[in-house]
């Protein structure tokens, strides 16, 4: 049974923050200038709020799946991307359909997806080194691949800055790509590779120094979760050439899955402990360990394992666990649990939130597997006046 009570919590602003544009660099005569927009995701004013199960969504896998490898909505709310093996798909969620509006088929895995700010278009990571750019149109799905020459292992992770910027996490290195508008549309370029990162443990496993995670945290700021080394932070001189220093690395168990950049915060998932942890970059050269966040069920209080977490609010942090989904605010207080309805206590293996510019809602939605199928199933807040 899905809980409905109220729960005071933030919604989120729906507009988009503005400023001069930013010149990124310049290559020959070209200028590549973009305007700053933050995550709405990280936008927030106090208001009392009911999480409302709307529907849900059943996926057949093809026969290269193991499970949701990555799931995002688009930057408007409308579109939720959901990747299984090669195949992607894309569903509306103003409506209720049982079918995606367009399918995107690769010739390898996927493993993780990212959402441009502007417009419908979204790139992939895949095995054998491959990145596509998948434009999202109503004559239906036009997909560009690109990749490094002479690279063929797994894209591991990545993260887009300013629709411009694009760090991709491989096997053994992550990449710098830049876009570049043409006059038969676009084109990708890789600037260069970052530093490899300094071994800070004694025993290193196997796969050590291999990039886990990446997310831009500034304009000049990357951040890297390694296996086996932890999180480090590198500072951007220049792009061109690409100039990039390592500044710091925190020995750290887990991976950064989710950064908040107005707050320069950052919330690592740790399986081995089965906790959530929330670092902060914004006042120290190295991350500090501000709050653990540890799922508990409610009548044995035992420890619940942890899959997936991510900033809902500025000033909240949702993550999963068996069946369950755990809203706690900054200070590790539980707001509110969401028992996933049809999970039958499985792991929640993906999460996805965005804010609804066209309905004003937020919307989430989560990803478990059931019998043979996948199953994605969402959520809209809904605003009371109750005191």
């Amino acid at each position: 049974m899905m809980h409905k009570s109220k729960v005071v919590c933030y919604s989120i602003s729906a507009h988009r923050a503005g400023s001069d544009p930013l010149v990124l660099g310049r290559h020959s005569n070209r200028a590549v200038s973009f305007f700053l927009t933050e995550p709405l995701s990280h936008y927030s004013m106090p208001s009392q709020l009911i999480w409302q199960p709307t529907s849900s969504i059943t996926l057949r896998p093809d026969q290269y799946s193991d499970g949701i490898s990555a799931m995002a909505f688009s930057v408007d709310g409308r579109f939720l991307a959901v990747a299984s093996g090669r195949r992607t798909e894309i569903w509306n969620t103003r409506d209720e359909s049982t079918a995606p509006c367009q399918t995107y088929i690769a010739s390898t895995n996927t493993h993780c997806l990212l959402w441009f700010r502007d417009g419908h278009a979204f790139v992939t990571g895949h095995d054998g080194g491959r990145l596509y750019h998948n434009v999202f149109s109503d004559q239906g799905p036009v997909s560009n691949g690109f990749r490094q020459q002479g690279f063929y292992g797994k894209i591991k992770s990545m993260s887009i800055w300013r629709d411009a910027l694009l760090l991709a996490a491989a096997e053994g290195q992550v990449q710098v790509w830049e876009l570049e508008s043409v006059s038969e549309g676009y084109r990708w370029n890789l600037l260069g590779l970052l530093p490899n990162p300094p071994p800070l443990r004694f025993r290193l496993p196997a796969t050590a120094n291999v990039a886990e995670s990446v997310h831009w945290l500034s304009d000049y700021e990357i951040l890297v979760s390694y296996e086996g080394i932890g999180v480090c932070r590198y500072m951007v001189q220049s792009l061109y050439p690409l100039e990039v220093y390592l500044d710091s690395c925190q020995v750290a168990t887990g991976l950064i899955q989710d950064v908040c950049l107005p707050t320069k915060t950052f919330v690592v998932c740790d399986v081995t402990s089965n906790m959530y942890q929330l670092y902060t970059h914004a006042d120290s050269q190295n991350p500090r360990s501000s709050t653990t966040f540890i799922p508990r069920s409610r009548l044995l209080n035992r420890v619940l394992p942890v899959s997936r977490a991510m900033f809902c609010t500025v000033d909240s942090i949702l993550g999963a666990s068996n069946g369950r989904l755990f809203l706690w605010d900054l200070s590790g207080s539980r707001v509110q649990t969401i028992d996933v309805e049809g999970s039958n206590g499985n792991l929640i293996t993906n999460l996805a939130c965005c804010f609804d510019t066209a309905f004003g809602c937020a919307r989430l939605a989560a990803a478990f597997a059931k019998n043979q199928d996948y199953k994605v199933v969402f959520w809209k807040t809904v605003e009371t006046t109750d005191n």
